[in-house]
This record gives structure tokens, sequence and C-alpha cells, in this order.
């Protein structure tokens, strides 16, 4: 709730934030290596957390069939609106949707905020029947500033922390942003029962 809270009232100014050369110069860095990294063309996108809308057009830029923006923050989905139609209000550790909903699910930003993420990540996986990207903040020496200087909760990670808590549920590419605060897991899902994995042996 404290979560929420706080985007709900960041909203109106978030993208103004943003906006700041330092800020914009390494956000962009990190928007280029997520979007890089992203195979979307003709693929169905589950945007988990996606604030005010930044992704969703990228998403379709890059020749996604469909494209859905999902937030708990009725403030931040104010904002997206003008980027998509295609919102609603959600829980990322209770996603609406169906197991295997969506070839592609991103996650940008979200996992920041919770120290434990597991449940989060089955989420993700039980909706993907495919791809997913997911961030996780690199425990630096600016990631422990920010983490020190901002209102809620930072949870900074390791490299071998992210690994152990994602390899259960996805095939994992880590790639370290050229902003050096954070890390970008993209992947396919596990197979997710015997028989899949049985069809795929014979």
């Amino acid at each position: 709730m404290r979560i929420r809270t706080f985007f709900d009232g960041r909203a109106k100014y978030y993208e103004k934030i943003f906006s700041l050369p330092m800020i914009k110069r390494l956000e962009q860095a990190e928007v280029r290596k997520i979007v890089s990294l992203s195979e979307v063309a003709g693929k169905s996108v589950l945007d988990i957390g996606c604030g005010c809308g930044k992704f969703l057009k990228l998403w379709r830029d890059r020749g996604a069939s469909t494209v859905v923006g999902m937030d708990f923050s009725k403030s931040m989905l104010g904002q997206a609106k003008q980027k998509s139609n295609f919102l609603l209000m959600g829980d990322a550790f209770k996603i609406p949707f169906k197991d295997n909903s969506f070839d592609f699910v991103a996650c940008i930003g979200v996992a920041n905020y919770y120290r434990n993420v597991e449940a989060l990540l089955k989420e993700i996986s039980r909706v993907s029947r495919n791809g997913i990207i997911i961030t996780f903040p690199k425990n630096s020496l600016i990631g422990k500033i920010y983490a020190r200087v901002s209102k809620i909760p930072i949870f900074l990670r390791e490299e071998w922390e992210i690994k152990n808590i994602c390899s259960p549920y996805f095939e994992l590419l880590i790639k370290e942003c050229a902003s050096g605060l954070t890390f970008v897991v993209t992947s396919e899902v596990r197979e997710k029962d015997s028989t899949a994995r049985l069809q795929r042996s014979e």
C-alpha cells in the first residue's frame, strides 16, 4: 500500500523527473538496452507495472501485435492513457490473466521495491508462453546513493542473487545496462510440466 500511495502521488511529475539532463542520460541508456533485448515482433505483450506507459509505444514500434499495460496505480494509468488504450489496474503478484496468456511479459522496475520477489517471478512465468524481460537495481555505489535518498525502500541486488532467485523459473541471460545501475534479465520461461518436456524429447 505504501508503494502504491507513493506512485499515485508521483504520477503527475514522474516523467518530468526523468527529463532532467543527468537522469535522462542514465535512463536513456537503460531504455536502449531493454528495448534492444526485447524480441516482441508479432507477439502479444503484457507490460507489468507499466507506469506512465513509456514502454507501451516502444513495444508497438518493435512490431508487437498486441500490447497491454497493467499497473496498480490509478494515477499512473491515467498518465499512460495518452500512450495506449489497452490498460488495466492489477496486482503484479496476482496477475488477472489465465496461464500462458501472453507471448512476452515485461516487468520493468517493479522488483526494485520488494525484498521477496519469488511470487512475482512465479506469476510472470505463469502468464508468459515464452519470453520475459525483467529488471533489478544493481548493488552499486550510485545505487546505494539512490536507495538512501529514495522515499520508499529500494532493494539492490548482486548478479549471483538474481541468478539464484530467477533460475527456477527462467533460462537466464543477464545483461548489465550501460548506466551501471540496472541488471536486465531476458529469457525463455522454463518448461512448465513434464508433458512438454516429454514432447520435446520425442
